[in-house]
């Protein structure tokens, strides 16, 4: 029994051997370059999105902007860069679907009350058939959010 198992082993080795060397290096260099070929990343010219800062609730920041034209299942991404002095900040930005971002102090990491930040919103849109990411960008603007929750009295 051993020895067929063996022998069924040996065969199959030698089997996908010879179709391992039926395939040249090329054919194998072009199937890879098809599957990774990168998409090219186009930067779109930075434009005024008319961002504002709401910080009549206290506790609260809610940042609006204007509505730009993309697919509906494209989120925003609000990137804040805090114009201080800190030592902890956060990955990434806040996504939104609309052109509103709700946050609340203390959430997270995003926004610290009674602080200046800049703000950029941007979003991409993939175009598979011309293998390009359009990536769309707000100029920065400047905002100043309110207080805190633990100093609304």
């Amino acid at each position: 029994m051993r020895s067929l198992i063996a022998i069924t082993t040996l065969l199959l080795i030698a089997a996908c051997d010879k179709h391992m060397s039926e395939i040249t290096p090329s054919e194998s260099m072009d199937k890879k370059s098809q599957t990774t070929q990168p998409f090219t990343i186009v930067n779109m010219p930075q434009s005024d999105w008319n961002i504002t800062a709401d910080t009549s609730a206290c506790g609260s920041l809610v940042l609006r902007w204007n509505q730009q034209t993309k697919p509906s299942w494209v989120k925003y991404v609000v990137i804040p860069t805090p114009l201080f002095p800190t030592t902890s900040l956060c990955a990434g930005g806040l996504n939104s679907s609309t052109n509103v971002v709700y946050y609340q102090y203390g959430w997270g990491c995003s926004f610290a009350p009674s602080q200046n930040y800049g703000v950029k919103i941007t979003y991409s849109v993939i175009d598979s058939v011309q293998k390009k990411t359009f990536v769309y960008t707000s100029l920065s603007d400047t905002i100043t959010t309110g207080r805190g929750s633990w100093n609304c009295n």
